[in-house]
């Protein structure tokens, strides 16, 4: 019996049992089709990255710690 994981390219998700792990095209696709039109974990991060971004811009590149 042959795995199909071999094939598969490194993912984000932490859900390393789920059958479209590493399959971004049909993660995506059963993401946005469902009801409640939920993001992947891609996504997720981008928009994490992306208002991190727009913080740090905001407040003029300085960061407080």
């Amino acid at each position: 019996m042959e795995k199909q994981a071999t094939e598969r390219k490194p993912c984000p998700c932490t859900r390393v049992n789920c059958p479209r792990y590493g399959d971004c095209e049909s993660c995506s696709e059963y993401h946005h089709t469902s009801k409640r039109k939920l993001l992947t974990r891609c996504e997720k991060l981008e928009r994490k990255a992306q208002r991190k971004k727009e913080k740090q811009e905001k407040n003029g590149g300085s960061m407080l710690l």
